[in-house]
């Protein structure tokens, strides 16, 4: 951009893609017998690709929820037994769960950036993870330390009538583009 060469009376203006009054749809996630840990997975990994997939929209802001993560409560005395220091265990846990770079793919006039964000799923993967090898017996996590589910830190929250944990979503339409209810009508 910087080899652009512009009338003088012009002004670039870098802009983002929707305007102040672009919000097109506002929802909630709710489900019985789900966590907010739930609620916002499923808005996460389902939801927000689908609805980014539709012609038009810009982007999409969720609020409330939980994010998962899980922690690993390391034992000082099992530590010392193996002669392990929690740097061991974090390096062993952070090597089996790499994130990997991949492509882009174009659809439906956006970007979308392919890699892979971390291997391990569970629990149990992340307790069957091999820390060390001493003469020839593997030393796992769970040989060391718990793990167990958590959360990462709230940064918010967000209510619906009697409900004081759901997840809200909102579609933002991007600039110049109609909703789908307003195009239905001309």
């Amino acid at each position: 951009m910087r080899n652009v060469k512009l009338p003088a009376d012009v002004e670039p203006d870098v802009q983002p893609p929707y305007g102040p009054t672009g919000e097109i749809f506002r929802y909630t996630v709710q489900g019985k017998n789900k966590s907010s840990i739930d609620l916002l997975t499923e808005q996460t990994w389902v939801i927000d690709r689908q609805l980014r997939s539709i012609p038009g929209v810009a982007d999409l802001v969720a609020f409330g929820g939980a994010d998962r993560t899980y922690e690993i409560t390391a034992d000082p005395v099992k530590l010392a037994q193996y002669d392990i220091t929690p740097l061991e265990v974090y390096n062993a846990v952070s090597k089996s769960n790499i994130n990997v770079g991949g492509d882009v793919i174009e659809k439906n006039g956006q970007a979308y950036v392919v890699r892979g964000i971390g291997l391990l799923d569970n629990i149990k993967d992340i307790e069957n993870i091999i820390v060390d090898n001493i003469n020839g017996t593997p030393i796992l996590v769970k040989n060391l330390a718990t793990v167990s589910p958590s959360h990462v830190t709230r940064v918010g929250q967000a209510g619906l009538n009697e409900d004081d944990d759901v997840v809200e979503g909102i579609v933002v339409m991007r600039k110049g583009e109609r909703s789908p209810a307003s195009a239905q009508k001309s």
